[in-house]
């Protein structure tokens, strides 16, 4: 499977789970959601292909919390909500990427 597939399916997966949370009438944020996706992917792809990506992972990481912050600050979330899209972000697609790469 290729590596950007793999983020795709990754990213199709979350979806559904913030999507089964919602059933719990807990919505999870998409923004930090996609953060967490895309800081996780980045990381795997340094440890991949071997390559430097530390600088962007942590502006991602900066961003995920001025990102978060903001979504606190406009009432749009709570913090439970901004910390579990972040790391159900992570984890599916860490998750993802040892089941099936």
């Amino acid at each position: 499977m290729e590596i950007l597939a793999l983020f795709f399916f990754s990213s199709s997966i979350s979806l559904f789970v913030a999507y089964l949370f919602l059933f719990f009438k807990v919505k999870i944020s998409l923004h930090t959601l996609a953060l967490g996706l895309f800081t996780a992917f980045l990381g795997i792809m340094s440890y991949y292909f071997k390559i430097k990506l530390l600088f962007l992972i942590a502006s991602l990481f900066l961003l995920s919390g001025y990102i978060a912050h903001v979504r606190l600050k406009l009432g749009a979330h709570t913090n439970l909500e901004v910390y579990l899209g972040f790391l159900l972000g992570i984890i599916i697609e860490m998750v993802c990427f040892t089941l099936l790469f």
